[in-house]
């Protein structure tokens, strides 16, 4: 080796820059996504989601007394049952769910909400919760209006949104609303933000393209919401760097180092001496 020069030619520093050129291209990427602000919120549902109890967990409604609320005849509950279609025998209850959440202001809900409960809890265990309301937050893809054929309910029409809960994204829930705010985009394709204070009613099945499912059915009195339309809240997004971008920048940096490389080993090794067809041996 040349005094004074770096050596790159051998087999072991060769191998060794290039595990330093795919460890710096892996935290370049992690870095690059780690900015985007859907990955943060991934991020922060994983660390709720595996937080230890008596911690973040003391915020959970599972924890969180509250007085239940006035003018609920829990009794009427004891028919529900989970896993199943609506009965006609859980028609009072429904009608009793529906002509409260109308009635009440939404102050006195708030009061009354057990606070954020997560998926899998009322899924699991749809009993403790049943006729409970709940700080439900998510975004809202599907709204379709649903005619009342029960004439004794006292509302003509339920909103039934869908929406993927923020803890569980990957499972959409449904709540049927009294009423929605003017303007809310309503649709088989939308996608808003959302907050319910909505009331666990039971665990429902439903029938999606891969089958028959079950989910959870919500009542509520209508969603808060921001008011900003789906298409304006797209455009005022910040703009993140596509991953695909992101790593073809990452692999071309890459390549890049290693041609350098390569042309330094050449210019430091020269011209290779050539041998001598035929060795006299001494």
């Amino acid at each position: 080796m040349v005094e004074g020069r770096t050596g790159y030619h051998t087999h072991r520093q060769r191998r060794q820059y290039v595990l330093w050129l795919l460890l710096m291209g892996v935290l370049l990427i992690l870095a690059v996504e780690g900015f985007r602000p859907e990955n943060r919120e991934l991020v922060r549902q994983f660390w709720e989601s595996t937080s230890v109890p008596g911690t973040e967990a003391e915020e959970l409604g599972e924890l969180t007394e509250v007085a239940p609320l006035p003018g609920l005849d829990r009794s009427l509950l004891e028919a529900v049952e989970d896993r199943t279609p609506l009965f006609s025998k859980e028609g009072p209850a429904v009608n009793q769910v529906v002509q409260l959440l109308r009635d009440t202001p939404k102050e006195t809900l708030t009061r009354h909400c057990v606070g954020r409960v997560l998926y899998a809890q009322y899924m699991q265990q749809p009993g403790s919760y049943r006729g409970s309301l709940i700080s439900l937050k998510g975004a809202a893809v599907r709204v379709v209006p649903e005619k009342v054929r029960d004439k004794t309910m006292g509302v003509e029409t339920l909103y039934a949104v869908w929406i993927l809960p923020e803890d569980n994204p990957s499972e959409p829930v449904v709540v049927y609303c009294v009423s929605l705010p003017e303007k809310f985009p309503r649709g088989e394709e939308v996608r808003e933000k959302v907050r319910f204070t909505a009331m666990f009613f039971k665990v429902w099945p439903y029938a999606s393209n891969s089958g028959v499912r079950s989910t959870a059915l919500f009542y509520a009195k209508s969603p808060d919401w921001s008011g900003i339309p789906s298409d304006t809240f797209a455009q005022t997004r910040p703009q993140t760097f596509p991953f695909w971008a992101t790593f073809l920048i990452g692999l071309a940096f890459g390549i890049g180092i290693l041609l350098f490389i390569n042309a330094r080993v050449r210019s430091e090794q020269g011209p290779r001496e050539e041998l001598p067809d035929v060795m006299d041996l001494p």
